[in-house]
């Protein structure tokens, strides 16, 4: 059986939620590639075109401009 931890402050490799509104049911998943200055960077697919775009988005607050919010963090057991 696969576990995640949840957590509240993201590293790189972690996955990201987020949802169109407050407290909602996460519909967007992105993973965290670094955290630093505030900041939380991902890489998301999903974007126009279908590319992989990497977004730099606040760590300090849950609203992302845009409309999206953070609903929060998993840290994946990886196999090494």
């Amino acid at each position: 059986q696969r576990q995640m931890c949840i957590e509240t402050a993201p590293k790189p490799g972690d996955l990201i939620f987020y949802s169109t509104y407050s407290g909602g049911t996460p519909t967007h998943i992105g993973i965290v590639t670094d955290c630093y200055g505030g900041y939380v960077y991902t890489k998301e697919g999903n974007n126009t075109g279908g590319v992989i775009k990497t977004h730099k988005r606040p760590t300090l607050t849950s609203y992302i401009t845009g409309g999206w919010y953070i609903v929060g963090y998993a840290s994946p057991q990886y196999l090494s």
